[in-house]
């Protein structure tokens, strides 16, 4: 029985790691889609790899035993030199992760939609626009 909920339990885990992978490449990919720093076939690639990173600095980060990290002599654990760059990933993938949860929490619960922000946004922009042209109206009156 313990053996049974052992594979199950991996291949769960396997089955949630496939769809954060997805969240998180289609996320990535749509921000690199709207820099013109990278062309098509680029920001796919990009995203790929990121998005590897992410899941694979989410796993090193939570999911870790000590099955997978050999113990040294003295009983220590060995540190892993790339848990450094991995971190950053781990932290983008749990800040894009968070933010859709809230998204989706404020859309099906209510809250401030965020349409209203992006109205508050744009209204905030017109209000820069007009003081700018005072400001200009004002030099050139000087």
């Amino acid at each position: 029985m313990k053996h049974c909920i052992l594979a199950l339990s991996d291949v769960f885990l396997l089955v949630c790691a496939g769809a954060i992978f997805v969240i998180l490449f289609v996320t990535i990919h749509q921000a690199l889609k709207q820099m013109s720093l990278f062309r098509k076939k680029t920001s796919v690639v990009v995203a790929i790899c990121v998005s590897l990173l992410c899941i694979i600095g989410l796993h090193q980060h939570f999911f870790a035993t000590t099955d997978d990290i050999a113990i040294t002599a003295d009983g220590d654990k060995p540190v892993n030199g790339f848990n450094f760059l991995l971190l950053p990933y781990t932290a983008l993938a749990l800040a894009i992760l968070l933010t859709l949860l809230l998204l989706f929490l404020f859309k099906k619960f209510g809250g401030e939609r965020p349409e209203s922000l992006s109205k508050y946004r744009e209204g905030l922009i017109e209000r820069l626009r007009r003081s700018e042209k005072s400001d200009e109206e004002t030099r050139i009156g000087k």
